[in-house]
């Protein structure tokens, strides 16, 4: 694995993202054809690898902001790639009842869609009919269409 995965600072500096992603798609390309790499192991260690690089990179974050605060830095380059310190905001909305009023509505139109799928996916068959109590009226609801697909689900 040593010699597809780079090594901190073995990524050619100039290579801008796209560059990047094709390497990567290249060195994807290259295990999946050569038979000594296992690919169900492979990709457990990648996983391990992008866990550890999440949270490698979200613990230096503060410590970088305030590294280029420190040095009164906008932004740093370093070979193709810039990093630059932005100001983030965030507005609070709820002291407009009005905001507050079309905010609630949208969770209870949540929930109500959450409860309507539930039930969808309980019917058995392509659909039921329901009678309305009041009026006898019979209404048809049809079941959800379910597609598969296959993923890898990876737990640590």
């Amino acid at each position: 694995m040593s010699k597809i995965v780079k090594a901190i600072g073995e990524i050619d500096r100039n290579l801008g993202k796209k560059e990047i992603e094709a390497l990567a798609k290249e060195d994807a390309e290259r295990i999946i054809l050569d038979d000594r790499y296992d690919l169900l192991k492979m990709y457990i260690e990648f996983k391990r690898y992008d866990a550890y690089l999440r949270v490698l990179t979200k613990e230096i974050q503060d410590a970088t902001i305030a590294k280029a605060e420190n040095q009164k830095l906008e932004q740093f380059e370093f070979g193709t790639a810039k990093l630059i310190v932005t100001q983030k905001r965030q507005y609070n909305y709820s002291r407009d009842t009005l905001w507050s009023d079309v905010s609630q509505e949208m969770n209870e139109l949540k929930e109500f869609r959450k409860t309507r799928e539930q039930f969808l996916k309980k019917i058995e068959g392509d659909f039921t009919d329901i009678v309305d109590e009041e009026t006898g009226a019979i209404e048809r609801v049809y079941a959800p269409e379910i597609n598969y697909s296959s993923s890898l689900t990876v737990r640590l």
